[in-house]
């Protein structure tokens, strides 16, 4: 039982954009958005995870792999951003955002849950030090840039841009989604 509870965040960040795609009509532009927005949150959990590591490390080793943090990952962030932007060109008139702000604290809650489960309630804070909490952040990077070559890129040259919204939409959820249960929960068990 243990186990499905450390699952439901994850399968509630699949589902919830699963179904604003299927039925509640959301574009590209906010599936865009929502992948810009992950990739912000990803950021923002490492963050929080270098700073709460308590395995051997003193505040300078924190500040040090912080500092570094901050020079690579966002040369890494507008890259991923760069090239997943490319898949959704001729976007045109659906690259348009209408999440509300309702939607978006929905969304937050679900990624504090997450981070909760999976870094603070299961005590993987008091195990991991910042370092493995940062390479954990540029293999899920790495792990991204790898899906999106070899899932959306065929997708991408295959469909017709109306079958777009729901293919690449999909795609991107369960393949981002996907790693985070590959990197952070298969750990666990």
């Amino acid at each position: 039982m243990k186990k499905y509870f450390y699952l439901l965040p994850l399968v509630w960040n699949i589902i919830f954009p699963l179904a604003g795609v299927f039925f509640f009509n959301w574009s590209i532009g906010d599936i865009f958005f929502l992948f810009f927005f992950e990739l912000l949150i990803l950021g923002g959990a490492t963050v929080i995870k270098i700073f709460f590591s308590l395995s051997n490390s003193g505040l300078a080793k924190r500040l040090g792999t912080f500092f570094r943090f901050l020079l690579i990952y966002p040369c890494l962030f507008l890259f991923i951003l760069i090239l997943t932007g490319h898949f959704f060109d001729g976007g045109g008139n659906q690259m348009f955002v209408t999440l509300d702000k309702k939607t978006i604290y929905i969304l937050l809650a679900g990624y504090g849950v997450n981070l909760i489960t999976s870094f603070f309630a299961n005590g993987k804070f008091r195990q991991t030090t910042p370092g493995e909490t940062e390479k954990e952040t540029y293999y899920h990077m790495l792990a991204i840039f790898i899906a999106l070559f070899v899932l959306l890129w065929p997708l991408s040259k295959i469909m017709s841009f109306t079958e777009v919204n729901f293919a690449l939409a999909t795609a991107l959820i369960l393949v981002k989604n996907g790693i985070d249960y590959f990197i952070s929960y298969r750990k666990k068990y």
